[in-house]
């Protein structure tokens, strides 16, 4: 039996507190679904360094999340790179990263990989060649959400990352499935084509 501290009690209290606030919103009604929950979404994010206000825009993006498919490729983007982001900046609210945050940190690097899978030729390349797949981006927005969320994952830290630079290899523990299959090299810098 482990013992808590106060202050990892406290923690999973927080992070326990906000999923449940973003997960208890209601789902729009068909009548304003999606274009209005996405508007509702961009003005809560815009005031999303209150805790309240990040909540309200993870919730309404991810109402949106059923009819996805009827927006614009442009449109899916902007929504899974915000959802993204706020679910990286949402550890902000709790004392530190603790093993709480990584079902956030997971979710958020997911909706990273899904934006980056909308561009065909990442979608096309990930299975095989990672490398390429990453080379073949371009969207800065999704590869650096998706990176921060994995990296948080994966106990990024700056200083180590630099001393660590192209050697960098697939962690067992969350690389993506075809990294683990393949033991294909990750680059902890990769092209990015604009």
């Amino acid at each position: 039996m482990s013992k808590t501290t106060p202050a990892r009690a406290g923690a999973r209290l927080i992070v326990a507190t906000l999923l449940i606030a973003v997960s208890s919103f209601a789902l729009p009604a068909k009548e304003d679904f999606p274009p209005e929950w996405i508007e509702r979404g961009d003005a809560a994010f815009a005031e999303r360094f209150e805790q309240e206000r990040m909540i309200e825009a993870i919730a309404a993006y991810e109402a949106v999340l059923p009819g996805i498919e009827s927006l614009t490729i442009e449109a899916q983007a902007h929504l899974l790179n915000r959802l993204a982001q706020l679910h990286y900046e949402l550890t902000t609210f709790t004392p530190g990263n603790t093993q709480e945050d990584e079902s956030v940190f997971q979710k958020g690097k997911e909706y990273g990989f899904a934006s980056l899978r909308l561009n065909p030729e990442f979608a096309a390349l990930e299975e095989d060649d990672f490398d390429a797949a990453v080379a073949a981006v371009t969207d800065p927005a999704a590869l650096l959400w998706t990176a921060d969320n994995w990296g948080a994952l994966l106990d990024y830290n700056p200083i180590s990352g630099f001393l660590y630079l192209g050697r960098a290899g697939p962690s067992t523990r969350d690389a993506s499935p075809s990294t683990r299959r393949t033991g294909a090299q990750v680059r902890t810098t990769p092209s990015v084509r604009c």
